[in-house]
């Protein structure tokens, strides 16, 4: 499924920027100014965000939905295990 794989980059990519800015050279904390690379970082954390809430959101919506009655699961249970 499409969906599943920009899922499954969004979460390795978010990862992979959370972890860039964890390293202690990276992100001193000094100051308010920003290099851009930190920009960079941040900016695609925000994006890996909104790519894994789309994906899910989308996931959610195409989910198959099978409606069925205890009889016919019954039913098909009894093709596998006869009684």
């Amino acid at each position: 499924m499409d969906i599943c794989s920009n899922l499954l980059q969004g979460t390795v990519l978010l990862n992979a920027n959370v972890g860039f800015l964890a390293i202690q050279s990276v992100d001193s904390g000094k100051g308010a100014s920003r290099t851009p690379a930190q920009v960079a970082s941040y900016l695609s954390i925000v994006f890996s965000i909104g790519c894994i809430l789309l994906g899910l959101l989308l996931v959610r919506q195409h989910k198959p939905r099978i409606k069925q009655t205890a009889d016919d699961v019954v039913s098909q249970c009894m093709v596998f295990y006869p009684s």
